[in-house]
Formats: structure tokens, C-alpha cells, sequence
């Protein structure tokens, strides 16, 4: 969704998915290394290969094509500018001024991408954890139960609110995905006001027509008819730091969940994991496999 609105409301070349800023960090352990020409080719043509242009381009331009558009971008040997050379091929492919980019992924190890874009702004869309974990639980990738999406969701958010409190609100945008659909003049307008400094009344007047009439509009509470009473007190004893810091209420007293409890259903977790990994649902890492469909 933020990547969709980025390109739309924001004039930003944003891609969805595809963490190269991870596998960029992974890859370059030092800046120094990319002086050599072997290196420096091997990190362009992996890049290349990685699912990131695979979901951009979706197999209309050729590793090679793909080196050859990144190679006018990289202006030093470094992976900040490596990484910007992706942002500005994906921009430039998009029709897109502004440069960005959209993955659930990153939040996982931000320190990566800091790394790569050490002067990056972050924005970050909070879900109401009931409603994550009822989405996320229908798929085989991700928390397969709903203490872990809970504990997942709480652990992610307050890790990187720290961090947004470390950037400041220069850096560091927060919104809360209900406060985008239910007041949307004002969320898209601080977001506007953040990436900007402006608000595009025109862009902001078609976002707020545009939502008004969407049906997902209400596309919250769900989980008030989904879950039992026991998996909503798991959900709330895991999520209730954080539920109380971005104002989600709790419909249970649950207490804090003990680590025991949670280290076992982080064992569960896992042990559906390896199933669905052996039944080929799943990469062995845990991520979703690849499908594309048409474009």
C-alpha cells in the first residue's frame, strides 16, 4: 500500500519488495573492497539478478540490460551509491522524479539499510496487530500462529520506533494504516507535509476522493469475529507495549505472556515452518517463494 501511494500521491519511484538493501550490506563488508574491478562487476551482475528487478521488471530487461542501465548511476565505488543507482534506475523506469522504496523486509535489520542509505528518510505504517496477525496467518510465509505475529509486531514496532526517535522527525515518519483510511486528509497531509515539506492540494483532494469511495475503506476490526477468546488474549499479552504507545485499545486484561509460553510457540512456529519448507511452500530461509503473476 505505501508503495502504491508513494508512486500515486508522492511522485516517488517507489518499488514494492525485494530487499537489496539487505543483500547489498551482506554483500559489501567494506566500501574498499569495490576498488577491485572483479569484485565491483561480480556486486553489479548479482545485483542485477536479484529479485528486486525481477519484481520490477518482471523479465523484460536482461541482467545484462539491467548492469548497463545501473553502471551510468554509480558515480563512486561505494555501496550508497550502488544503491542509489538502483533507486534512480527504478525512478527513471517508472517516470517518478523522487526515489524510494517499499519492503516489509527492511524492517527486519534497518541498521542494513542505514548502512546503504546512512541519510535516508523511513516512514513506517503501524497496523493494529489483531488485524496483522488475522492477515498474516493466511499465508505460508511469516508468523504461522498468533503468538508469534504478535510478538513479531511488538518486538518490529518498538525496535524501529527507537530508531525513529534516534533520527528525529526529520528522518522519521509514523502513521497508523486506520488513520489513513478513516482521515485521510489529514494523514495524507502530514505525510505530504513530511516527504515534501508541502502539500500538493490536487494530489491530496484525489487521495481523499479516491478513499472515500473505496470499499476497503473499513478494512480493520476484522478480527473481532475471527479470533477466539483465548488467541486474543495471546495477541494482547504479546502486542500490549506497544498497542498502548501507538493507541490500540485491548479488549482483554491478558498480562504480559511469560517467556516460556512464547519461546514455545516460537518452537511451533518454526516446526510448521520446516513442513511447509519440505513440502516446497516455502524457501528455505522462511520467505515466500517467488510466483509472478501477469503484469
Amino acid at each position: 500500500m505505501l508503495g502504491d501511494l508513494a508512486n500515486r500521491y508522492l511522485n516517488i519511484g517507489c518499488a514494492n519488495e525485494g530487499p537489496f538493501e539487505l543483500w547489498l550490506a551482506d554483500s559489501v563488508s567494506d566500501d574498499r573492497e569495490l576498488q577491485n574491478d572483479v569484485v565491483f562487476e561480480r556486486v553489479l551482475q548479482e545485483l542485477a539478478e536479484h529479485q528486486y528487478f525481477t519484481l520490477v521488471f518482471r523479465g523484460t530487461v536482461s541482467t545484462s540490460g539491467i548492469v548497463s542501465r545501473l553502471r551510468p548511476h554509480v558515480t563512486e565505488r561505494s555501496i550508497e551509491s550502488i544503491g542509489r543507482a538502483v533507486l534512480q534506475v527504478t525512478a527513471e523506469y517508472l517516470e517518478r522524479p523522487g526515489l524510494g522504496h517499499e519492503d516489509p523486509l527492511i524492517i527486519d535489520d534497518l541498521s542494513k539499510t542505514l548502512r546503504v542509505f546512512p541519510d535516508c528518510r523511513l516512514v513506517q505504517i503501524i497496523r493494529d496487530p489483531r488485524d496483522v496477525a488475522l492477515s498474516i496467518l493466511k499465508f505460508p510465509w511469516g508468523a504461522n500462529n498468533p503468538t508469534v505475529a504478535a510478538d513479531d509486531w511488538n518486538r518490529k514496532v518498538r525496535q524501529t520506533r527507537d530508531l525513529g526517535r534516534e533520527l528525529g522527525p526529520e528522518r522519521y515518519h509514523e502513521l497508523r494504516y486506520e488513520d489513513l483510511l478513516q482521515t485521510p486528509r489529514e494523514t495524507m497531509g502530514a505525510l505530504m507535509q513530511f516527504v515534501h515539506g508541502a502539500i500538493d492540494e490536487t494530489l491530496l483532494q484525489a487521495y481523499v476522493a479516491e478513499t472515500e469511495a473505496n470499499p476497503l475503506r473499513s478494512n480493520s476490526g476484522k478480527w473481532a469475529q475471527a479470533f477466539s477468546p483465548r488467541d486474543l488474549q495471546r495477541i494482547e499479552a504479546c502486542a500490549a507495549e506497544q498497542m498502548l504507545a501507538v493507541g490500540y485499545e485491548r479488549t482483554t486484561s491478558a498480562r504480559r505472556m511469560p517467556a516460556f509460553v512464547r519461546s514455545f510457540w516460537r518452537w511451533h512456529h518454526r516446526g510448521t515452518q520446516l513442513t511447509r519448507i519440505f513440502r516446497r511452500k516455502l524457501e528455505p530461509n522462511g520467505q515466500a517463494i517467488l510466483e509472478l503473476g501477469a503484469t
